[in-house]
């Protein structure tokens, strides 16, 4: 064995060591699984029961371990919740091999615990109920499944639930920790355009009439009766007229 595989199974050993540590502490909260029940190996697939852990038919439980107590309470409360489901046909029982059933039970039946309505043979499961007991008490149930074909093999398995009084504090589960988000602004700092300001000059235009003379008449002589009158030239002048409009600026900013 070279000494890069030494190093890896001193770290495996490491990390198991660790892992076992962790579980023993309930710092890691533990999987739920299945119990067969412990029948025959050959039907033992037949009917079990899932949502609870164990390599026997008796299943314990201590009061507000979340390992197993479903009620979700944190301190003791002089009970176990076991939240359970029957279930046909599973497989990971090597000498057991599926098979369509005749019939399937869970007794006793006032617990409320339903089998699957498909007895065809296929890997099926029923609803999750609880099942409440009280510290130092235990329930039994009993599994019940019959084969459709010949001979009508049986699968009958007794599992005990028992609950056991806490002693100290409730362990914990594992506690996963969330990073805070971080928010990120982005400032678009504002920008102005000044337009330079427009200056529009017209023009100055000037306009100069000519003087005007009229001469309304010439004199006049009348002679009446040896009276003679002679009546005055009448001149009219008019006066030059000079318009001159003024410079307009029109001053625009923007």
């Amino acid at each position: 064995m070279g000494w890069v595989d030494m190093r890896r199974l001193r770290v495996g050993t490491l990390l198991g060591l660790v892992l076992a540590l962790a579980l023993g502490l309930g710092l890691v909260a533990r999987s739920f699984g299945r119990v067969a029940g412990g029948g025959p190996p050959a039907t033992d697939c037949y009917i079990e029961l899932d949502g609870v852990d164990s390599t026997t038919n008796r299943v314990e439980c201590t009061d507000c371990d979340p390992g197993c107590d479903r009620d979700g309470v944190t301190q003791p409360n002089g009970s176990c919740t076991f939240r359970v489901a029957a279930c046909l046909n599973q497989p990971g029982i090597a000498a057991c091999t599926p098979t369509a059933l005749k019939k399937a039970k869970v007794s006793p039946k006032k617990l409320g615990i339903e089998v699957p309505s498909d007895l065809s043979g296929g890997s099926v499961c029923g609803a999750f109920t609880d099942v409440v007991v009280k510290a130092k008490k235990k329930r039994k149930l009993r599994l019940f499944a019959k084969a459709a074909g010949k001979p009508a093999k049986k699968d009958v398995d007794t599992i005990v639930l028992l609950c056991k009084p806490q002693q100290g504090a409730c362990p914990t589960t594992t506690t996963t920790t969330t990073q805070p988000r971080i928010s990120t602004t982005t400032l678009v700092s504002a920008t102005t355009t000044t337009k330079p300001p427009t200056t529009t000059t017209k023009p100055s235009t000037t306009t100069t009439g000519p003087s005007t003379t009229s001469t309304i008449s010439l004199a006049t002589t009348t002679t009446v009766g040896g009276t003679t009158t002679t009546g005055a030239a009448t001149t009219s002048t008019g006066t030059a007229t000079t318009t001159t409009p003024t410079t307009t600026t029109i001053t625009t900013t923007t």
